[in-house]
């Protein structure tokens, strides 16, 4: 029995006639675990009389023996209805594949735009007396960097390479874009937000030492930098030539990972370095908070009908 459709009547849909597996791209797409045309053949002919039984207007895109996944592909404009939108995205694809060397050329120019604005704000601010956020702006100089190298660098120039990028995904080269990006360009942009903040707070009424917010800035750049040397690239260089040579289930094996045991073991200096800039700037942040939370509750828990101590010392 088949049910009426009540919305999604029209479908792009295309034959099987090439359908196979001639590539991997991860671990449970294996090159010689062939499909079984026939199946395929008769899976899709009950999916396209159903559909057609139900009441839906099923068109045929034909199919080419160089895109062996175009019978999935076009389920996305069928759902919409696009097909002239198929073809037409499928023409400029040939026309953008420089599309990515562009997109890092312009990640590349905003982050050395922004490490040379950094600098020459910075320059002035050196020169200038009584500026009072020299830690957050530092912070915000490092995420300039890491934005241009993390960002740009490690991953519109070894991550978003069209022909990288087809063995890359999922490597420890993955890793190195990610933590360098996110956390060196968002994470310190956000602490150095925290820190402007603070300062701000603290205002000209409490004290407020930069010493241990620059130790935590170092360590944490520290950190990064010994993960990219100690752990990222020795294991994200050989693991894509793997991917390439051997393919992407062996490249995520056990048996790879196994001849890289020294260089795992080799994060744990950049991840001690880490974890103290961590702990210093967790340290920091009580130091510099503590005298903004007990000026909040010293209306509250104060004593004398929650009066301040000036307020009671004129109280009859």
């Amino acid at each position: 029995m088949t049910i009426p459709l009540t919305w999604g009547r029209r479908y792009l849909m295309c034959p099987p006639q090439h359908f196979g597996r001639r590539y991997e791209i991860n671990p449970w797409m294996r090159r010689e675990v062939t499909v079984d045309p026939d199946q395929a053949r008769a899976q899709w002919d009950s999916l396209v009389t159903t559909l057609r039984d139900a009441g839906a207007e099923v068109e045929l895109l034909d199919p080419h023996p160089d895109v062996p996944d175009l019978v999935f592909t076009a389920n996305a404009f069928a759902l919409m209805g696009l097909r002239q939108l198929f073809f037409l995205i499928g023409g400029l694809l040939d026309r953008l594949a420089y599309l990515s060397y562009g997109l890092s050329v312009v990640l590349g120019f905003i982050g050395v735009k922004l490490i040379l604005e950094a600098l020459h704000q910075h320059h002035q601010i050196k020169h200038r007396e009584g500026f009072p956020h020299r830690l957050a702006y530092l912070y915000i100089l490092g995420s300039g960097f890491w934005n241009f190298v993390g960002a740009g660098v490690f991953g519109g120039g070894t991550a978003n390479a069209p022909l990288v990028n087809y063995y890359e995904h999922g490597t420890f080269l993955t890793l190195n874009h990610a933590h360098t990006a996110l956390f060196g360009a968002f994470g310190l942009l956000g602490i150095g937000l925290i820190y402007f903040c603070l300062r701000y707070a603290a205002g000209e009424t409490h004290p407020f030492n930069e010493k241990a917010g620059r130790w935590a800035f170092w360590l944490y750049n520290g950190g990064l930098a010994l993960w990219i040397v100690f752990n990222f690239f020795p294991i994200g260089w050989p693991q894509l030539a793997a991917v390439y040579e051997h393919g992407y289930a062996y490249a995520r094996s056990q048996a790879f990972y196994d001849t890289t045991t020294f260089w795992q073991w080799m994060r744990m200096p950049g991840d001690i370095v880490f974890a103290a800039g961590a702990l210093v700037m967790a340290w920091d942040f009580l130091v510099k908070l503590r005298p903004l939370v007990s000026r909040a509750a010293a209306p509250v828990f104060g004593g004398a009908g929650g009066l301040s101590h000036e307020a009671r010392e004129e109280a009859p």
